[in-house]
């Protein structure tokens, strides 16, 4: 157990136990996947930093113990954010029922338009 991990309180600490140990379990850092479309990658890394802000504890591709992998899981409020481009309603719904947690399904392009906006206002 690293450093960071230590200091985890009571709930991210039970958060965590849903992800499998298996994998490499890396707190606030984005893991990418150089097959997934830059805009989805770029939208994972603005979830995260605003994450990171809040001084939330959060984990990127993590894979749970039931084998699904989310593109970011929140600890401290033991949720998935999941960034969507052409994800069907079913593949979504899939989501929701297999996960263990709740899910925030965030499409790709809104946040990229907003953060759009925000950079070059």
């Amino acid at each position: 157990m690293n450093k960071k991990m230590k200091q985890l309180n009571k709930n991210q600490y039970d958060s965590l136990k849903k992800l499998d140990a298996s994998f490499n379990i890396t707190l606030n850092c984005l893991k990418i996947n150089v097959h997934n479309k830059l805009e989805h990658e770029l939208a994972k890394f603005f979830v995260l930093w605003e994450l990171l802000k809040d001084n939330k504890i959060a984990v990127s591709e993590a894979v749970f113990t039931n084998g699904k992998r989310t593109d970011i899981y929140d600890l401290n409020s033991c949720s998935a954010v999941e960034v969507v481009n052409s994800e069907t309603f079913e593949s979504m719904k899939k989501k929701k029922e297999t996960y263990p947690c709740e899910v925030l399904f965030l499409k790709s392009e809104d946040i990229l338009k907003f953060w759009k906006q925000r950079l070059f206002k």
